[in-house]
């Protein structure tokens, strides 16, 4: 009888294991309920860097939709990117990021760090372009 209990424990909680996973990850984003960054720009100011982020928002109350920037500093592309969010209304997600700006100055000294920092990040597509 114990092995008979076992097996139906064992059977009840299989598709638990496996369907239970799922339901957590991605979170559902709601489009209006987000700011879709298009535009990312880097570029160097004394002893750190300054990012700016263009993003449309179209949830206005005529919906005619406008273009706004946010800017934010730090050391590293992580903290300018939640620098940048916090200022936000809304969270920005970097999916729909179609071109990545960078400074002369900054340029001169090398871009891998940020180019791999973004392009890291899997919501991404491959419809980018880089810009000096």
């Amino acid at each position: 009888m114990n092995s008979q209990k076992r097996k139906i424990i064992r059977l009840a909680v299989l598709p638990l294991l496996i369907f239970i996973p799922g339901c957590t990850y991605p979170q559902q984003k709601i489009i209006n309920e987000v700011q879709l960054q298009t535009i990312l720009g880097f570029d160097k100011a004394d002893n750190q860097y300054v990012g700016t982020a263009l993003y449309s928002d179209y949830t206005g109350v005529e919906k005619k939709g406008g273009s706004f920037t946010l800017q934010g500093k730090g050391k590293t592309a992580h903290i300018i990117r939640e620098s940048i969010n916090r200022q936000s209304p809304k969270p920005i997600e970097i999916g729909k990021l179609i071109l990545l700006i960078f400074g002369k100055e900054l340029a001169e000294n090398g871009v891998s760090y940020f180019v791999k920092t973004i392009c890291r990040d899997p919501l991404i597509g491959s419809n980018m372009y880089l810009a000096i």
